[in-house]
C-alpha cells in the first residue's frame, strides 16, 4: 500500500497521476502478446535499501494467478535493478517494458488530481501506478509518503473480523 498525505500544495504543478496497472497489462495483452509474455515470464529484481530497511523482491513485472489473470504489477524505475539476461533477451525485455510504459502514459488511461492539504491518498501499489507532474523549484509542495505491507494490513483486518466470523459479537 502506498499512502500519500498532502501537507502543502504547490501553486502550480505537482498533481498526482494515477493509472490502473491491471488495465495497462490488459491493453498490452491485447495489443502485443509477445511483450505481455516477456513481462509475465521474466523475473526482475526490485530493491531498496537505506539505514532502516533492506527490501528485495525478484518477480515478473506482471504476475499472474493460476487462472492467468493479472494479480500484481511491479513497475518502478527507482527500484528495478539491471536485468541480467543474454543480450538478445535484454533487448526484448526492455522493448516489452517500453511498450508497457507507453500504454501507461496514454492520456485516456490516466487520472490526474490535485491533493489539497490534509487529504490522504491510499492506493494498492501492486495495482495502481502513481506519479506526479512537474512543479517549479520554488514550489512549496509538501507530502508525507508511507508504504505499508498489504499482508500486514490484511492480517490485522482478518484478526479484527475473527469474532464476527465465529459468531462471537459480544462487546
Amino acid at each position: 500500500m502506498h499512502l500519500l498525505h498532502c501537507l502543502g500544495t504547490a501553486a502550480e504543478g505537482g498533481e498526482t497521476i494515477l493509472v490502473d496497472g491491471f488495465k495497462v497489462a490488459s491493453v498490452l495483452r491485447d495489443e502485443n502478446r509477445d511483450a505481455f509474455a516477456i513481462l509475465t515470464g521474466t523475473t526482475v529484481t526490485f530493491a531498496y535499501a537505506d539505514a532502516t530497511a533492506d527490501l528485495r523482491a525478484t518477480l515478473p513485472v506482471i504476475s499472474l494467478d493460476p487462472q492467468g489473470q493479472v494479480r500484481e504489477i511491479r513497475y518502478s524505475d527507482m527500484s528495478m535493478q539491471p536485468v541480467r539476461l543474454p543480450a538478445a533477451q535484454i533487448r526484448a525485455f526492455y522493448a516489452a517494458y517500453r511498450s508497457f510504459a507507453e500504454i501507461a502514459g496514454r492520456r485516456e488511461l490516466t487520472l490526474t488530481l490535485r491533493l489539497r492539504p490534509g487529504e490522504c491518498l491510499i492506493a494498492d501499489n501492486t495495482r495502481i501506478l502513481a506519479g506526479r507532474t512537474a512543479f517549479a523549484d520554488t514550489a512549496q509542495r509538501r507530502v508525507q509518503v508511507c508504504w505499508a505491507d498489504i499482508d500486514g494490513i490484511a492480517s490485522s483486518l482478518a484478526l479484527s473480523l475473527r469474532p464476527y466470523r465465529n459468531g462471537d459479537i459480544r462487546r
